[in-house]
């Protein structure tokens, strides 16, 4: 998926689908490990763009754990917070995680291209690094306009330009060393980095007054394999690599540290993470 193709096709979509819902069963730990902290002050970032205020109702779409809707419940206790998500191994950790916290939050599992929500439901939509995991990212932020009251604002966060995240860099090194074997090409993760791609998918599902910022992040490792290994287990990615023939792994992990040369300084290689932070009027 090196071109900039939004919605995926019905076959890549089914494909996408099915080995999420199979990672994210077997990847909840994985994930709640490496995201909780690094990813704290982009949540932090993201909630700041959202003006949450008493009184009002707010949808976390592609809640996950539930972070991004726990902290929301957190910073504005007067607020009603619902956090839906496909998986649900997902929402039973993001119950369990408003449970430990003492949050009043409500999570549902749902389908972001479905929600099952009345029209004009909520004042605020928010959708932290999920927009880009559906298969049709225009489908879903239809729906979140749709149950999103007049005046009512979405914030999400999306991967930027693959040149400037890992997951850009892992799709590329895949490509190369697979020779197109592998059966999903990881780029649809990074589909939606692009400034003018996602402000005609925001114009063309019903959204307005569109805003993008762009969010330089990066993280230290001291060797490309540490990065290697740990997408390596309970991820997309994962299962996209083991289904390969060991020549196919064995030629994309080169691939990818040698491309992850490019980014060493001498306290070790700076891994880029840049995101895409977004906000817009309904």
């Amino acid at each position: 998926m090196a071109g900039s193709v939004v919605v995926l096709d019905p076959v890549t979509a089914a494909e996408l689908r099915r080995r999420e819902r199979a990672a994210f069963v077997d990847g909840v730990a994985v994930y709640q490990a490496s995201l909780a902290e690094l990813g704290r002050a982009d949540r932090h970032a993201l909630l700041s763009l959202a003006s949450l205020e008493p009184g009002r109702a707010l949808l976390d779409v592609c809640t996950g754990p539930g972070w991004v809707a726990i902290e929301a419940a957190q910073l504005c206790p007067g607020m009603t917070v619902t956090g839906v998500d496909m998986s649900p191994a997902m929402v039973d950790l993001a119950r369990a995680h408003a449970s430990s916290q003492r949050v009043a939050a409500t999570f549902a599992v749902m389908d972001a291209e479905q929600l099952e929500f009345d029209d004009a439901s909520f004042d605020r939509v928010m959708c932290g690094w999920g927009l880009m995991h559906v298969p049709d990212p225009i489908t879903a932020l239809s729906e979140m306009a749709r149950v999103t009251r007049s005046g009512g604002l979405l914030a999400t966060s999306v991967w930027g330009p693959a040149s400037g995240t890992v997951q850009g860099i892992l799709a590329e090194a895949l490509r190369e060393g697979s020779q197109g074997r592998a059966a999903l090409d990881y780029g649809y993760l990074t589909r939606l980095g692009d400034e003018a791609v996602i402000s005609d998918a925001l114009a063309d599902s019903g959204w307005c007054d569109s805003r993008m910022q762009l969010l330089q992040r990066e993280f230290v490792v001291a060797e490309a394999e540490m990065v290697w290994m740990g997408m390596g287990g309970g991820t997309t990615f994962g299962t996209l690599v083991a289904d390969l023939e060991e020549r196919d792994q064995d030629a994309a992990r080169s691939a990818f540290v040698k491309r992850c040369e490019a980014y060493r300084q001498p306290d070790g290689i700076h891994v880029p993470m840049s995101q895409m932070l977004v906000t817009a009027r309904r």
